[in-house]
């Protein structure tokens, strides 16, 4: 009854530290640079089968202490695995992102046509003149 108990609180105890450890590897290491998924697929596969090799080749032998740190290394490596696949958790935009997308994007520009003032020196064209209408009708 105690071994199983504290078999359980050990593995809670790994789940609790891999998890901290995680998150500030992902805040502080991984956030700094983009890593191919096929490079940590790699380092996942080294991480579970270089402990086996050398158990057999070498008379290497796995304690408790070398086994558990493989388990949480093989754990952040794939938690950052699902993370640069896309399939962690979405976080929220933030209201400050959203008040500056709003406004970028609410204003249309609108587009106007260049002047062209050889164009009015070459033609016969009566030029009328807005602001003469404007004052004849407020007299």
């Amino acid at each position: 009854m105690t071994n199983t108990l504290i078999y359980v609180l050990r593995i809670i105890g790994l789940v609790i530290f891999v998890y901290i450890i995680y998150a500030l590897l992902k805040k502080y290491f991984f956030s700094k640079f983009k890593v191919n998924k096929w490079i940590i697929i790699g380092l996942i596969l080294a991480v579970f089968a270089v402990p086996l090799i050398l158990s057999s080749v070498l008379v290497f032998k796995m304690n408790i202490i070398i086994s558990t740190i493989q388990s949480g290394v093989l754990v952040i490596l794939f938690l950052w695995f699902m993370d640069t696949m896309g399939w962690g958790p979405k976080t929220a935009p933030s209201k400050t992102k959203l008040k500056t997308n709003k406004t970028k994007y609410a204003t249309t520009t609108v587009i106007k046509s260049k002047a062209k003032p050889n164009r009015l020196k070459n033609t016969d064209m009566e030029v009328i003149d807005i602001k003469d209408i404007k004052r004849k009708k407020k007299k």
